[in-house]
């Protein structure tokens, strides 16, 4: 049994918090402009989107600020928004329609990384158009004589409202278009023929699991990342009218450079965290008897079976609260409880690496597929 599928149960918490293993020293700004030059799948049916965000236009209800020339702007930054998420549904569907059982899956898996790959390159350049008409808007903003603080301060506050419902949306609707297809691929998995071996099954398992939460985590990433550049721009940029700066351009510069190194310092610091966790599992595992790296005859032993029940009461604490993440408003305020459930993800991960998994009896594996087949049955749940 491969050890990737035994400790694939951190991609659980990590795909919620955006917690990466890969350290990404690219700057804001260069990381989703690079990320937007990279598109080059082929271009789904644009009649459908179009009618698609025509009609989801038409039910948004914000205000208007009576400029046309901004109004404009605000109904381009609600469109790249939501043609950014028709986009995306398209692809994630395109993920799964050819995948029915273990053995599609198999066939597919370079087809199924493709349109995880796509989907973050195409949001990339959702982000990015969306910001620069959010700067456009600023611009324009700047070059009017407002000397009635009110006045501006409206047309500011109505810019906010409008970005932040729409990156809002655009996270719930990639959230939802990513538990979608984790859940069916997950059931064409678990659906396995006789031509597909427990092994090769379990190995399609991790793939899938690694291939959503990376991508997710990395989704979650470009999310977080832009809805703080353009609220530091809105807010600095308000900060600047108040005192009688108009520069646009040299106030978003300064943002943006802060924003790199609140970046670098970031990144700095996981990778610092990764190699510590990395130095911190070898340890674990030199210091294992030879004694207890004895191969398994056959029969379940107490120490594993042991193991797969502590892993299930952590995911049904998981579960709870991934319900109460799912209900939330602000599922942000949450990440407040990601330590928590680290603390307890360490507790039930050092049952698992005590056990030598790499030659598990026939009976073992049995079990640990069940385990994993009720774990996914709890995930269900959350959604």
């Amino acid at each position: 049994m491969k050890k990737g599928i035994v400790i694939g149960a951190l991609s659980a918490l990590a795909v919620m918090f955006g917690v990466h293993c890969v350290n990404n020293s690219d700057s804001i700004k260069n990381r989703i402009t690079k990320n937007a030059e990279e598109v080059t799948i082929e271009e789904v049916d644009t009649g459908e989107i179009e009618e698609a965000v025509k009609e989801k236009l038409d039910s948004r209800d914000y205000e208007k600020t009576g400029h046309k020339e901004l109004d404009d702007l605000l109904e381009k930054i609600s469109k790249v928004a939501i043609s950014g998420g028709e986009e995306l549904k398209n692809v994630m569907d395109g993920a799964t329609k050819d995948v029915a059982d273990s053995s599609s899956y198999s066939d597919n898996k370079d087809d199924i990384e493709k349109a995880y790959r796509t989907a973050e390159e195409k949001s990339a350049k959702m982000y990015k158009d969306m910001n620069d008409e959010f700067v456009k808007y600023l611009k324009i903003l700047s070059k009017e004589d407002y000397s009635d603080y009110k006045l501006w301060d409206e047309y500011m506050s109505t810019l906010y409202k409008v970005f932040d419902k729409e990156t809002s949306e655009f996270y719930r609707t990639f959230d939802e278009c990513y538990s979608d297809t984790y859940h069916k691929l997950d059931e064409a998995v678990n659906n396995r023929n006789d031509s597909v071996s427990y092994a090769e099954q379990s190995d399609n398992w991790s793939h899938m699991y690694e291939c959503y939460s990376d991508s997710w985590s990395n989704m979650y990433e470009l999310y977080s990342d832009s809805w703080s550049l353009m609220y530091s721009e809105y807010s600095d940029v308000w900060s600047g009218f108040f005192n009688g700066n108009r520069d646009v351009d040299a106030i978003i510069e300064e943002t943006v450079r802060k924003q790199e190194e609140k970046k670098e310092e970031k990144d700095k610091k996981k990778e610092n965290q990764y190699k510590a966790d990395v130095e911190e599992t070898t340890t674990v595992e030199e210091d294992i008897p030879e004694k207890e790296k004895k191969e398994i005859s056959g029969g379940i032993r107490p120490e594993f079976e042991k193991a797969m029940e502590e892993y299930k009461e952590f995911f049904e604490e998981y579960v709870k609260f991934m319900k109460t993440y799912a209900e939330s408003d602000n599922p942000i305020k949450l990440m407040g409880e990601f330590n928590e459930y680290m603390k307890k993800y360490a507790e039930t991960m050092e049952a698992l690496e005590k056990i030598e998994n790499e030659d598990l009896s026939d009976e073992e594996m049995a079990l640990y597929l069940d385990t994993m087949n009720e774990i996914n049955k709890m995930l269900l749940e959350a959604y």
